[in-house]
């Protein structure tokens, strides 16, 4: 089974796992603009509701076609990750108060370092920098561990800053990082052993660098004190790799 036939035979069956409630839901398939390019998602609407959580099931699609996982399982977690989705915007109320409010956000504010290649509603839409060549940064207000806004123009425009203000305000968030070897990331990843020897073999050099959550975390190369504190451990010159979003590595200079 494909990704989209997956998408869509989740949809078709998700209302026999939602609560009664849901059942007049208008349950559909789209095309999300994200940084990284579109995603498929699955977009619940009540019928009287003006909440429309949106999930993403490419984690479940993997287990699935792996054979870890049964598609009755996947319909069930489908759907408690909508339910949960929804009370979490009720809960939060997607923070509007704190968002327009820049005194109360500024602290939440998150870079994320992402392809140029961007769509041009995206770049018009929302706020960004240049940072290395081919890639940008863009900036969102962590509200909670698993919902994050995007940090818009027009927020620019209510908070009345800069790009450069915002970016520095950014940055301010991100001084803590993770920097490890690339073997002691591949033994913590639970990969086979064989693998780390060879990279043993080949000798000290590749390291990965991140932020705690290991969530777009490439953008940590965007303060410069970060990249000084590489170099004093690295006691050398080296290169910079982003690898992903994620993380960047960095590599001894010949």
């Amino acid at each position: 089974m494909k990704k989209d036939e997956f998408y869509y035979e989740v949809a078709e069956n998700l209302k026999t796992y939602l609560p009664e409630e849901y059942q007049n839901a208008k349950i559909s398939v789209e095309k999300i603009e994200k940084p990284e390019g579109l995603k498929t998602g699955i977009t619940v609407t009540k019928e009287l509701g003006n909440i429309a959580p949106v999930i993403y099931l490419d984690d479940k699609f993997g287990e699935f076609s792996q054979g870890k996982q049964k598609v009755e399982d996947v319909f069930r977690e489908a759907a408690q990750r909508v339910v949960d989705a929804e009370q979490m915007i009720k809960d939060q109320e997607l923070n509007i108060g704190m968002m327009q409010a820049y005194e109360t956000s500024s602290s939440k504010i998150l870079p994320e370092l992402v392809s140029k290649n961007q769509r041009p509603e995206f770049l018009n839409t929302y706020a960004y920098t240049y940072e290395i060549p081919d890639c940008i940064a863009t900036y969102s207000i962590q509200l909670n561990d698993f919902l994050k806004a995007r940090v818009t123009n027009k927020m620019l425009d209510v908070w009345g800053i800069s790009k450069e203000e915002l970016r520095k305000t950014a940055i301010q968030n991100i001084k803590e990082v993770e920097f490890q070897s690339m073997t002691s990331l591949l033994a913590e990843a639970g990969l086979p052993f064989e693998i780390s020897e060879v990279e043993l073999q080949q000798g000290p050099g590749l390291y990965v660098l991140t932020n705690p959550m290991r969530s777009y975390g490439a953008a940590v190369i965007m303060d410069l004190e970060v990249l000084e504190m590489v170099g004093e451990k690295l006691q050398s010159d080296y290169f910079v790799l982003p690898s992903s979003v994620h993380e960047g590595a960095t590599r001894f200079a010949a």
